[in-house]
């Protein structure tokens, strides 16, 4: 059996980073008429230069949605990235259980863009309201972008004795570690990184190994959402020797 390599990589980008115990809310609400102010507040957007902030309010799109529409159906291809203006929706998985309640505010969308893979749930509309989207160019130039951060194991061996105390994270399968992994990584499967963000160590760099191809991409986005300092370690298989 023979399996191009690259569509394995969008195939565990999409399986990998599904997660039914998942609450993918993306924020805290203090303010649910105020859905920019609630969207400012997560760390996600926290981390990003003014200037990206004021051109992705102008090139939000709005769109009116009714109750019961669909938003994004599970397997399509994304192609925007949305947020709740107004309105309450719901996250389904293909089994029909509903993973969260997204209320104004509220974003969703963003993994299908970051990991190029197809919609790994529904969103579904409770009540008429409004969402506001943005292309998926728009999304990768002022949001995804200025997220992810590289880190090289040369910048590692070159850091000062009192910097923060870093952990580096495979998030590939524990099949595909049997093989090599950087030596001292820490196994965290995609698929159960949002359950254990809980046990992570704010006081940590957290730096995601590239060897699990677009997961990473995924892993560092979630772990930014969650509010942690992170980068993708850069041509981690030269560190399978050590760093």
């Amino acid at each position: 059996l023979a399996v191009e390599s690259d569509f394995l990589d969008l195939v565990l980008a999409w399986s990998e980073s599904s997660d039914e115990e998942a609450d993918r809310s993306g924020v805290s609400l203090h303010d649910d008429n105020d859905w920019m102010s609630s969207l400012l507040q997560s760390p996600l957007f926290s981390r990003l230069p003014p200037a990206n902030i004021r051109q992705l309010f102008i090139r939000f799109t709005a769109q009116k949605v009714q109750a019961d529409e669909v938003v994004i159906r599970h397997g399509e291809r994304g192609d925007y990235f949305y947020v709740l203006e107004s309105g309450s929706a719901t996250v389904i998985d293909p089994s029909g259980k509903i993973l969260a309640a997204l209320r104004p505010g509220n974003y969703f969308g963003e993994e299908a863009l970051v990991g190029e893979t197809s919609r790994n749930a529904t969103v579904k509309m409770l009540t008429p309201g409004k969402v506001m989207r943005l292309n998926k160019e728009d999304f990768r130039e002022l949001l995804q972008e200025p997220v992810l951060r590289y880190m090289t194991a040369e910048d590692l061996r070159n850091r000062p004795l009192d910097a923060t105390p870093y952990q580096i994270i495979d998030v590939r399968l524990p099949l595909e570690r049997r093989v090599q992994s950087v030596p001292g990584s820490r196994n965290i499967p995609l698929n159960q990184l949002r359950n254990n963000v809980k046990n992570l160590d704010f006081n940590h760099i957290y730096l995601v190994t590239d060897d699990s191809g677009r997961r990473c991409d995924v892993a560092v986005h979630l772990l930014s959402q969650a509010g942690f300092d992170c980068y993708i370690l850069r041509d981690s298989e030269s560190c399978y020797a050590g760093i």
